[in-house]
């Protein structure tokens, strides 16, 4: 990305702003924020783990096509390793 885009993606702006644009433009930063976020949250890191589960057909029950209620998404879905990612970072920082 040129200089001139990225003052022009930038001007008016708060540091905030800029920052987050950076976390979104690169996919394994945008996934440790992801993660950090849920963690911060274990009742819905807990609610995603009880949702999302294998259906005994290796499909996610969780993540179903829409309208028809059919599990669609390969067990585990992203929801699930989120959510499981963001479980172990809670409890690796409970034991420290």
């Amino acid at each position: 990305m040129s200089t001139e885009l990225t003052l022009l993606r930038t001007s008016g702006r708060s540091a905030r702003e800029t920052a987050r644009l950076d976390v979104a433009s690169d996919p394994q930063v945008s996934w440790a924020a992801l993660v950090a976020t849920v963690a911060a949250m274990p009742d819905v890191a807990a609610r995603l783990l009880a949702d999302h589960v294998d259906d005994g057909t290796g499909r996610c029950r969780g993540c179903t096509r829409g309208g028809c209620g059919t599990p669609s998404a390969r067990f585990p879905c992203t929801l699930a390793a989120l959510a499981a990612q963001a479980t172990a970072r809670t409890r690796l920082r409970v034991v420290r």
